[in-house]
């Protein structure tokens, strides 16, 4: 009895042991990386960076740094299995490289300019929920007639007075200039610019940029895909007058002619997009345009870009909701994460625009747009040209980019980030007002 009575509680202690074992090895536990890591090491720091708490920087695989990383997966939209996949280091990497750069500062701020290519960085999409259709419109403008990219100008610009203060790579992004609040257009005002469409666009006096007319009207914004594009609701955009739109995203030229430097990454440029800028940086950049006194540029108001994305289509794309391809012949072409793309940013105009006129509205650099990100803000909305400039501290970016998939290129979706946060595959275009 003695000896079953051992043999019993030696099966017990075995069948302890094995349970702990397995806990740690589902939890992640230090006890079986005895010796430190350099690459757990460096996971743990970027996560660190990034505002997630991964414990100690010791280079031991513990249950909170499993933890720390199943969050980031989940933030990013990422199978959340807590292992180092390839995917998951390489977004780990590319977002947390320019945050290790400013990790002494106490402030967000650029760091100094230095030759080449800035570092790249990748946004942090938002969560929410998945649903099932997207938004509609309340009327649609005439079919698209050839459909062609067109070049950009070159002719030369008028020269852009030196500026009169440092470049905007040695000022702290807490010295930004605040933004203008957008005000209505008189109808009479823009009347003379109903006739630059896509085939004949406004060229500004100042950087010869090319902007198209949008017509005003009403249309249904959002859908029901995600939590944070809900309700759907009817938004009037301009209703009265309409406005100008760059018909390109703003050209890594024409940033250079106004702030003196390049900060795009990758691959440069004039004809490219420029890259690489966060909201504040940008109004510097308006400041510097609008103090000559020749005319108002502006970024748009998220209802008016995801508007003039429309161009009265209900559908999750301009041309319908036909998934995007890589191909710059087909109207359905778009620079973005999917197969025979090329993996960069491309020169602005390479595939077809929409029946406004407007190019790469879809996919090549995410776009910047005034309002301040709140996942409720339908809600909240005016029906007429509606803005929201207060209650959250992230600003709103659209269109996907070619970094990802063809989901994030829809006319509905959000992203956001911090106003001081820049990458490699965020720019913007421009609203014009004379």
């Amino acid at each position: 009895m003695r000896s079953l009575l051992s043999n019993l509680w030696r099966m017990i202690v075995n069948l302890r042991l094995s349970l702990a074992l397995l806990l740690c090895v589902l939890l992640g536990s230090p006890l079986l990386s005895a010796s430190p890591s350099p690459q757990i090491r460096t996971v743990q720091s970027e996560l660190k960076a990034l505002g997630y708490q991964p414990g100690p920087i010791d280079g031991l695989w513990g249950g909170k740094t499993r933890r720390a990383l199943k969050k980031f997966q989940k933030d990013q939209g990422l199978p959340v299995t807590g292992r180092l996949d390839e995917v998951t280091l390489a977004r780990l990497h590319a977002l947390a490289a320019p945050q290790k750069a400013e990790e002494p500062a106490t402030v967000p701020s650029e760091a100094p300019e230095t030759p080449g290519p800035a570092q790249p960085s990748v946004p942090a999409p938002d969560i929410a929920a998945e649903g099932l259709d997207a938004g509609a419109v309340v009327s649609t403008p005439a079919p698209v007639q050839g459909l062609q990219p067109e070049e950009v100008p070159d002719a030369a610009p008028e020269e852009i007075l030196p500026p009169r203060r440092p470049p905007a790579a040695d000022l702290p992004i807490a010295e930004s200039s605040p933004p203008t609040p957008v005000q209505d257009t008189k109808a009479s005002s823009l009347a003379q610019y109903r006739r630059y469409t896509k085939d004949r666009p406004f060229q500004d006096p100042l950087l010869h940029m090319k902007f198209v007319y949008i017509p005003g009207g009403c249309f249904l914004m959002g859908s029901t895909q995600r939590l944070d594009e809900q309700p759907v609701h009817e938004v009037c955009v301009r209703e009265h007058g309409g406005f100008l739109l760059g018909q390109y995203e703003v050209t890594q030229q024409a940033w250079e002619k106004v702030m003196g430097t390049n900060p795009s990454g990758g691959k440069r440029g004039d004809r490219l997009p420029v890259n690489n800028v966060s909201w504040d940086e940008i109004q510097k950049f308006l400041a510097r345009l609008n103090e000559k006194g020749k005319g108002r540029y502006r970024l748009p108001t998220e209802s008016e870009w995801e508007y003039a994305t429309r161009a009265g289509s209900g559908g999750n794309y301009w041309w319908g909701d036909e998934p995007p391809v890589c191909d710059h012949e087909k109207i359905n072409g778009a620079n973005f994460a999917g197969e025979g793309c090329p993996g960069q940013a491309e020169p602005v105009g390479s595939y077809a625009p929409n029946p406004f006129g407007l190019y790469d509205v879809h996919g090549n650099l995410w776009e910047w747009v005034e309002d301040v990100y709140l996942p409720d803000a339908y809600a909240r909305h005016d029906r007429q040209d509606p803005l929201v400039t207060t209650g959250g501290t992230h600003r709103v970016f659209r269109g996907g980019s070619w970094l990802y998939p063809a989901q994030d290129l829809r006319s509905a979706r959000r992203d956001h980030h911090i106003p001081s946060f820049r990458f490699f595959h965020l720019g913007f275009r421009l609203v014009y007002e004379p």
